[in-house]
């Protein structure tokens, strides 16, 4: 039974080592399903804390300077109530204006929140269950706030909508998205499963104990040209008339850097409806990863079959080293993140002709 983030305020608290992949689990129902956006989601739970040089962490925030800085800062911001040092994850989703940020915490981290964010004149609502906080126009700018160090307004005066619940905060700059987003996590689509699938796997793969420092989720568009239509039964893809080999094509991919009590790992998982096709399309990814530059060493491939990890396959390759002699490993992670901005080989399947 997938349980709702909306379920665990009886008093649950999600500590970061423990609960990093619950906190995800948790959220997929506000995974972006777009397959027209490449990034569909970046998710941050450093085990030591934010800190402002984490290049990892700022990239997961795009181009909103004000969040990450609070985040870095902690303590009890005094425009918004939030204890920022008792954070301990986060996850952003989609892109500007329609991107929603979560926020997750120890309990009692948003305890002086109402109060504060009602004297600035913020309108306070309630939806599924949640006090919803609300300052200026659906997705419009302030100029009244621009250059006020504003956690929530990037910087820019940027219209805020705060759902805010004892160990974790959801954040939008507009009503819309505010609603889609809680009962998305309310009630997560059919089609959301596949989050859930994906990032189980990698949970079994990453292995006991070990903790999810961040990951990023793609979808299609990262990985062939233009797609307009996958059909997962088939495995095939339509793409203005282009062909694409069926066992090279996969919906969504998640890259994760995790950490045990003796190693850190990275990741890459796929989903496919069979696990044949999943080792085939792995096999090539995998030797693709290994002609990179300086790529620390060759990546392990495992395979969950359909219903390990959920009713389609999982393919993890992954990489690992020492906890004391990783800093090649997160390096080569780092610079995964930063092809993403442009072609990852590794993940990129060319058509196979007209």
């Amino acid at each position: 039974m997938r349980v709702s983030i909306l379920s665990l305020l009886a008093g649950l608290a999600l500590i970061a080592p423990a609960a990093a992949f619950d906190d995800l689990l948790n959220s997929v129902g506000v995974l972006s399903l777009d397959m027209d956006k490449p990034k569909a989601f970046s998710y941050i739970a450093p085990p030591d804390g934010f800190a402002a040089d984490d290049a990892e962490f700022f990239g997961s925030f795009g181009t909103d300077p004000m969040l990450p800085r609070a985040l870095a800062t902690g303590g009890v911001d005094e425009l918004t109530g939030i204890d920022f040092g008792k954070v301990t994850a986060a996850i952003t989703v989609d892109l500007p204006p329609k991107t929603t940020t979560m926020l997750f915490a120890e309990p009692g981290f948003a305890e002086d929140a109402a109060e504060t964010l009602l004297a600035r004149g913020f309108e306070q609502s309630e939806f599924a269950g949640l006090p919803v906080f609300a300052m200026g126009e659906d997705n419009l700018q302030d100029r009244a706030g621009f250059g006020q160090p504003d956690p929530f307004g990037k910087g820019i005066g940027m219209a805020q909508r705060l759902a805010i619940a004892d160990d974790h905060l959801v954040r939008t700059t507009a009503t819309p998205d505010m609603q889609a987003a809680l009962d998305g996590l309310e009630t997560p689509s059919t089609m959301h499963g596949i989050w859930t699938n994906t990032i189980s796997g990698l949970r079994q793969v990453a292995g006991d104990g070990a903790t999810l420092e961040h990951a990023t989720g793609l979808t299609m568009t990262a990985f062939v040209p233009r797609p307009r239509m996958l059909a997962p039964s088939s495995g095939k893809t339509k793409s203005n008339g282009a062909r694409f080999e069926p066992e090279q094509i996969f919906p969504v991919a998640v890259l994760a850097l995790t950490r045990t009590a003796t190693e850190t790992g990275i990741h890459i998982a796929v989903p496919f409806n069979d696990a044949t096709l999943a080792a085939e399309a792995s096999e090539v990814i995998a030797a693709r990863l290994a002609a990179l530059p300086e790529a620390p060493a060759d990546a392990q491939l495992t395979v969950l079959p359909v219903g390990e990890a959920g009713p389609m396959a999982v393919a993890v390759l992954s990489i690992s080293a020492p906890l004391d002699s990783d800093r090649a490993l997160r390096s080569h992670y780092t610079g995964w993140l930063h092809a993403l901005d442009g072609n990852f080989p590794p993940l990129t399947f060319e058509p196979m002709g007209p």
